[in-house]
C-alpha cells in the first residue's frame, strides 16, 4: 500500500481569472488550488520455472487506486480581453465559470497477466517469447476496453566473436491519468457543469458581478458537460529496437543502437 497526498495553492485564490489578449494574466487561475490523496494497493505473484535450454515466467498483478479529490477548476471563473481597451471599457470577448460540487471520490482497479520463456537455441543465439494481458477497470461512465492483449519477441545473436546482434519488438499497453478522468466524472451535468458566454451576454455579466464570480448558475446559457468517448480505447504503444554491438577490448564497447515508438489511441494530451 502507499499513499499520496497534493496540495496545490496559487498566489491569487479569490476573484476570476482576467485574460488580457498580448498580457500577462491575472486573478485566481483556471486552475491550480487543489487537494487530491491517493491511495494505490497492489498484488502481485511470478513463477520462474526452469527446463534444459527454457526458462519459463508466469505472473499476474492487481492494483487498485483511490482517488479523494477537490479540484474545483474554472469555479473561479474567467473572462478574456480582446485587448487592453476592451478591458478598460468592461467589454469582454467571453466568460466561463464551472458550477456544482468540486468533491470526487472514485477508484480505478487494473489487472495484468503474462507469460514468457527466454529460449537458448544454441551457443550464441538466444530467443525470448511474451505474451501479457491488461484490463482496467474504469468508473461508471468510461468504456471498459477487453482486447489488451501484447506480444513481445527479442532475439540476441553473436554471428562472430566479439559481435552480438540484439533486436526487440513490443506492444505495451497504458493506464489512463487519474486527472483525465476526474473532468468528466466532476462535470457530468449532474455534479456539475460549466456555463459558456460570449459578446454582449459576457459583458452583461462583467457588469453585474462589477468583475466578480457569479454566484450561481446563468438563467438562458446552456450548460457545457464532459463526456466520456463511448468508444473509449486504452492508448498503447509499439515499439520496436535494433542493436548491434563490437567489444574492442577487454573494457571498450562500441554500439549502434536504432529505437521507433509508435503512439497508437492516444488520449489529448497525451500525444508522442
Amino acid at each position: 500500500m502507499a499513499a499520496r497526498r497534493v496540495t496545490l495553492r496559487t498566489n491569487a485564490s479569490s476573484r476570476p481569472e482576467i485574460d488580457i489578449d498580448g498580457l500577462a494574466p491575472f486573478g485566481r487561475p483556471y486552475e491550480g488550488n487543489s487537494r487530491r490523496r491517493e491511495n494505490h494497493y497492489e498484488i502481485a505473484d511470478t513463477l520462474a520455472l526452469s527446463r534444459g535450454s527454457h526458462f519459463l515466467k508466469a505472473g499476474g498483478v492487481a492494483n487498485r487506486a483511490h482517488l479523494a479529490s477537490d479540484a474545483p477548476d474554472g469555479f473561479g471563473g474567467i473572462y478574456a480581453f480582446a485587448d487592453l481597451d476592451d478591458f478598460l471599457a468592461g467589454r469582454p470577448d467571453f466568460f466561463r465559470q464551472a458550477f456544482g460540487d468540486p468533491d470526487t471520490g472514485y477508484q480505478v482497479t487494473s489487472y495484468g497477466g503474462f507469460f514468457q520463456e527466454h529460449w537458448i537455441v544454441s551457443r550464441g543465439f538466444t530467443v525470448d517469447l511474451g505474451l501479457r494481458y491488461d484490463f482496467e477497470h474504469l468508473p461508471q461512465g468510461f468504456n471498459q476496453d477487453t482486447n489488451n492483449l501484447s506480444p513481445r519477441v527479442g532475439i540476441a545473436y553473436s554471428p562472430a566473436a566479439r559481435w552480438v546482434v540484439r533486436a526487440g519488438f513490443g506492444i505495451l499497453y497504458d493506464r489512463y491519468v487519474l486527472a483525465y478522468l476526474n473532468r468528466a466524472i466532476q462535470k457530468d451535468g449532474a455534479q456539475g457543469f460549466e456555463q459558456i458566454a460570449y459578446g454582449a451576454a459576457a459583458t452583461s455579466i462583467f457588469q453585474r458581478t462589477a468583475g466578480g464570480s457569479a454566484r450561481e448558475p446563468l438563467w438562458k446559457v446552456l450548460p457545457s458537460v464532459y463526456r466520456a468517448d463511448p468508444h473509449l480505447a486504452t492508448a498503447y504503444s509499439e515499439q520496436m529496437n535494433v542493436e548491434a554491438e563490437r567489444q574492442l577490448s577487454a573494457n571498450t564497447f562500441l554500439s549502434a543502437n536504432y529505437l521507433r515508438v509508435r503512439g497508437v489511441k492516444l488520449s489529448p494530451g497525451s500525444e508522442m
